[in-house]
């Protein structure tokens, strides 16, 4: 399991310290930003005015395998993690033996079927109309995230279920700490940056202006990393 997690964490430094060469070399240089589904085909036509087509081809064909195998995997893999919980927790409701780990995380199961449609069609849903308060949502929740799992794991990995030979040492809970926060301080920062650039892209729920845009049939600025950022950045920009 630590193997795992170190090669995990070492591949995405590798591709966040990548993707931070690309925005200083490529995108910074020619003065040219990501916003909206564009943004792919920026980056991958100054990969191709530098490097070349193949380069350029290259580049798509891995961002798509990327992002399908992430899709992939969190249908499949949080599919087959419910499944599991729910037929444990459901079994002890009803006072029965809770069965073997082959037969609740299992593609036969319910449960997975059951969760894998919820996972698939109601996010259909957003494909219509301004999800503003989901907007929202998702970057106040995206911002507590990472103090969430720091302090989640230094409660679990210190816990006297785990083995003594398996719990964190002095590093690891030290780092843990530290991360978990700091990324409570840029909690509050980032969710309120987020909110504010949903309310500035969109309009307020039932406001007027965003009444007139959908009037006018205008369509709205898409939000972009660079608007997602707390109100005083912005400010000082």
């Amino acid at each position: 399991m630590r193997l795992d997690n170190s090669v995990a964490y070492v591949m995405t430094g590798v591709l966040v310290v990548a993707m931070m060469i690309v925005g200083a070399e490529l995108l910074f240089a020619a003065n040219a930003s990501l916003e909206g589904d564009g943004g792919l085909l920026v980056v991958s036509n100054a990969l191709e005015r530098e490097y070349g087509r193949t380069l350029s081809w290259l580049f798509l064909a891995g961002f798509w395998a990327t992002s399908f195998t992430s899709l992939i995997g969190v249908w499949n893999g949080v599919s087959l993690l419910f499944a599991d919980f729910a037929d444990s927790v459901s079994a002890r409701l009803r006072g029965h033996d809770v069965p073997d780990v082959e037969e609740r995380a299992s593609t036969t199961n319910p449960w997975f079927r059951g969760y894998m449609l919820w996972l698939t069609f109601p996010p259909m849903l957003l494909l219509l109309g301004e999800p503003i308060q989901l907007i929202i949502a998702y970057g106040a929740l995206g911002a507590v995230f990472l103090p969430f799992l720091a302090f989640t794991l230094l409660w679990l990995m210190n816990s006297a279920r785990v083995a003594p030979q398996h719990r964190n040492g002095l590093l690891s809970n030290t780092t843990l700490a530290v991360a978990g926060l700091g990324s409570s301080c840029c909690a509050s920062t980032r969710s309120g940056g987020c909110g504010d650039a949903a309310r500035q892209t969109f309009g307020s729920p039932g406001s007027a202006l965003t009444s007139r845009r959908r009037r006018r049939g205008t369509r709205s600025l898409p939000l972009s990393a660079s608007t997602c950022r707390s109100p005083a950045t912005r400010t000082t920009r």
